[in-house]
C-alpha cells in the first residue's frame, strides 16, 4: 500500500467544478489511471444513487451514527453517498463521499478512516467504498440564474426574484411567497406574510429562520429534476440535470437553504384590537437577510416569461411597452386607493 502520487490526488476527480483533491480511498489497490478520449482527459461527473429500491435499501441499511463515530477525531465538512465516475448512469460506482478541511488529514489517517467507514458499510450489507478529498464548505441559500425553460418550482432557487416559495424552519412543508425587499434602517429586509412562516398568530416569531425554498418545493425540484434525467435526450440535457440534482444534494439540510432571521412579527389580529385606526388584518413579518448570503445587488424584480397568462396580463395593462422575457426591475410605490389593478407575482400561481 504506497500514498497516492501528486498526480493522482490531484487529477483522481477531474472535471468536477469544485476540483477537490484526493485524501485516501478504501479501494486503494485497485490502481488509478486516468481515462483519456480524443487526446483528452475524461471528465468525471457526479450523479445520484439512482433506483428507488436501491436508495430505500441504503436508507434501511445505513446508519450514519456509525459513519461519525470512525470520523470523530477529525476535521470533517461533508458526508455524501454518490455516484462518481465517467459513464452518468448507474455504472458508475456508488461511493461514501467524506470531505475534510484541506490539510488537516494525512494519507495514513485518510486510508484508516476509509477502511473504518468501508468497514461499518460491508457489516451493515452494502458492499460501497469510501473515499475522502479535501473540501471547503461553506453554508449558503442558492442562488441559480433563471433561464427561459425553466418552472417556477426552479426559480424558487433564485435569490434575485420575487415571488419564491419560502418557509419558516420550524415549519418547513408550510410555504409562501417571498415579498419585497425592503431597507429598513440601513438593514436590507425581506417582506414575507406571518403566516406562512409560523403557526402563531399571536406569538413573537423574532430570531427564527427563514428558509427558501420551503421544503415541500425543494422536494418537487428534486422529483421534477430526476424525471428530467430520466427522459433526456441529449447529453448537453443530462449534465445539466446531474449538475442541478448535484447542487440540490448540497441543500439538503434546511439550514443550508437559510436566508435570515425574522426581526418584527406583529401580531396577525385586527388592527383595531391593537389600537389602531385601520381596517386591514396585519399579516406581515420582516425578515433581516443574512448578509453573507443574499445582501448583495438585491433588487425588486418579477419574472416575464413565456406563458400565456404572464404575456396576456400584460399586454392587456401596457400595450404599448414592449416587454422582452426575463426580470422585470419594479420601481416607485403607491398609495392604497390609488391602484386600479393590482397584479401578483405568487408562488404557485406565478404572474396574476
Amino acid at each position: 500500500m504506497a500514498e497516492p502520487s501528486e498526480e493522482e490526488k490531484t487529477l483522481y476527480y477531474y472535471g468536477l467544478p469544485s476540483r477537490p483533491r484526493l485524501v485516501a480511498r478504501s479501494n486503494f489497490a485497485t490502481l488509478w489511471t486516468q481515462e483519456w478520449a480524443d487526446n483528452h482527459l475524461v471528465s468525471k461527473l457526479i450523479s445520484p444513487i439512482g433506483k428507488p429500491e436501491v436508495v430505500q435499501d441504503i436508507r434501511l441499511k445505513y446508519d450514519p451514527d456509525k459513519i461519525i463515530a470512525c470520523l470523530v477525531d477529525i476535521d470533517w465538512t461533508t458526508i455524501d453517498m454518490v455516484r462518481i465516475g465517467t459513464q452518468v448512469d448507474t455504472s458508475d460506482p456508488l461511493i461514501l463521499w467524506i470531505g475534510v478541511t484541506p490539510g488537516s488529514l494525512s494519507w495514513k489517517q485518510g486510508v484508516e478512516i476509509a477502511c473504518c467507514c468501508r468497514k461499518v458499510l460491508l457489516e451493515a450489507g452494502l458492499d460501497i467504498h469510501c473515499e475522502i478529498r479535501e473540501s471547503i464548505v461553506k453554508r449558503t441559500a442558492s442562488v441559480i440564474p433563471f433561464h427561459e425553460g425553466n418552472d417556477l418550482s426552479l426559480r424558487s432557487l433564485s435569490a434575485a426574484l420575487g415571488g419564491q416559495a419560502i418557509a419558516g424552519e420550524n415549519t418547513l412543508t408550510k410555504e409562501g411567497t417571498l415579498g419585497l425587499y425592503l431597507l429598513v434602517g440601513g438593514v436590507t429586509c425581506a417582506l414575507v406574510s406571518r403566516h406562512a412562516v409560523g403557526n402563531d398568530d399571536h406569538g413573537s416569531l423574532n430570531g427564527q429562520h427563514v428558509i427558501m425554498p420551503g421544503q415541500t418545493t425543494y422536494q418537487a425540484i428534486c422529483d421534477d429534476t430526476e424525471a428530467n434525467l430520466a427522459t433526456a435526450t441529449t447529453q448537453n440535457d443530462k449534465v445539466a440535470c446531474h449538475k442541478l440534482l448535484t447542487h440540490l444534494n448540497l441543500l439538503q439540510e434546511p439550514t443550508s437553504r437559510r436566508i435570515g432571521r425574522i426581526i418584527f412579527s406583529p401580531p396577525r389580529v385586527p388592527a383595531a384590537r391593537l389600537g389602531y385606526n385601520s381596517p386591514w388584518l396585519p399579516d406581515y413579518a420582516l425578515v433581516a437577510l443574512d448578509k453573507d448570503r443574499l445582501d448583495k445587488g438585491l433588487c425588486n424584480t418579477i419574472q416575464i416569461n413565456t406563458t400565456i397568462s404572464s404575456r396576456q396580463l400584460m399586454r392587456k395593462y401596457h400595450p404599448n411597452l414592449h416587454l422582452p422575457i426575463g426580470p422585470l426591475r419594479l420601481k416607485g410605490t403607491f398609495l392604497p386607493g390609488d391602484q386600479k389593478v393590482v397584479g401578483k407575482q405568487g408562488r404557485s400561481t406565478g404572474l396574476t
